[in-house]
């Protein structure tokens, strides 16, 4: 009737709206998670309570941005999720990240269903120096979960290789297996990009400067990208089982922010011998921080010649 609903969630779970006593009364097969997160199921029947007071819901996500509530709306499995987890992490607050009510000019916040920022709360830090106490930049450290799967990656994800002023940027890129990753020539001289890898073959015969070809990188491994015309050129593109990684900066830090559980740490660098391996748990509200010291073998890299003016390939 008009002021008491059922709404079946799925088997054996069902929800009783109760309009006049305001009340929305889960009945769920087992139990499920605390601290103010409920079943995701409650969406549904969020709605209609949200209709019964004359607003309309919609299924979305939400950020602070500039002063107001930004939307994030798309079809299921659109990256909804993915994207509000990029903004939470550059700093814009996640409002909600599945229900959002509009009620004559103003957003509400509906319900937290998905448990988004508790999952990206356990934090990993590590700190990567060499024997003489020197920060060592460019070390890869990825983490496979080993009690769940590994969700796969999302569905535009935005990984550059470019070649500017005769130099890939960047030496060291990191991209999860299944992506897709871009080779722009921003340069002014035509390059030939290739990689002779197991993890991946592939050739960009005299690329020209505007050109964007892409691959998929699909299989986990090094990748050791050159330029059959400037033999200087030599870059690093580390595909990876996981989206839970990072790459230490100048300061030869970094921080990974993933589920709370346990996890095969790997670290690398194209100068280390053997890759560093051990197993991590994470903590959900007790950040993790490990101290790695490393011995890299010389940088045995060709060192380009003095630029001369005049025209190249």
């Amino acid at each position: 009737d008009d002021d008491h609903c059922t709404v079946l969630l799925y088997e054996d779970a069902w929800c009783e709206l109760d309009r006049p006593a305001r009340t929305m009364t889960l009945h769920l097969p087992a139990a499920e998670p605390t601290g103010g997160v409920l079943h995701p199921a409650a969406t549904l029947p969020s709605m209609v309570v949200a209709h019964w007071a004359g607003r309309l819901s919609l299924h979305a996500g939400a950020v602070l941005l500039h002063g107001g509530a930004w939307g994030v709306l798309g079809p299921k499995e659109a990256g909804k999720s993915t994207t509000l987890a990029a903004l939470d992490e550059a700093g814009h607050p996640v409002l909600a990240d599945d229900m959002l009510v509009y009620d004559d000019g103003d957003v509400l916040i509906g319900p937290r269903f998905v448990d988004l920022r508790a999952g990206a709360a356990a934090e990993f830090d590590f700190t990567v120096k060499g024997p003489k106490n020197e920060a060592i930049s460019d070390a890869v450290v990825s983490l496979v979960p080993l009690d769940a799967p590994v969700p796969p990656p999302a569905k535009e994800p935005h990984t550059e290789i470019s070649q500017e002023a005769q130099e890939f940027r960047s030496y060291v890129t990191v991209a999860q297996a299944g992506s897709t990753v871009y080779f722009p020539n921003k340069d002014t001289v035509q390059h030939h990009v290739y990689s002779l890898s197991k993890a991946k073959k592939f050739e960009l015969p005299l690329y020209n400067p505007g050109q964007a070809e892409s691959f998929v990188f699909d299989v986990s491994g090094i990748v050791t990208l050159g330029c059959n015309i400037h033999d200087w050129m030599i870059a690093y593109l580390i595909v990876v089982p996981t989206p839970w990684f990072a790459k230490s900066g100048d300061d030869g830090t970094a921080q990974i922010k993933a589920p709370a559980g346990r996890y095969r740490l790997q670290l690398w660098h194209p100068r280390l011998a053997t890759p560093v391996s051990a197993e991590i748990t994470l903590t959900e509200g007790s950040p993790l921080q490990r101290d790695f010291a490393v011995t890299l073998k010389p940088d045995r890299r060709i060192r380009r010649g003095p630029v001369t003016k005049g025209i190249g390939y």
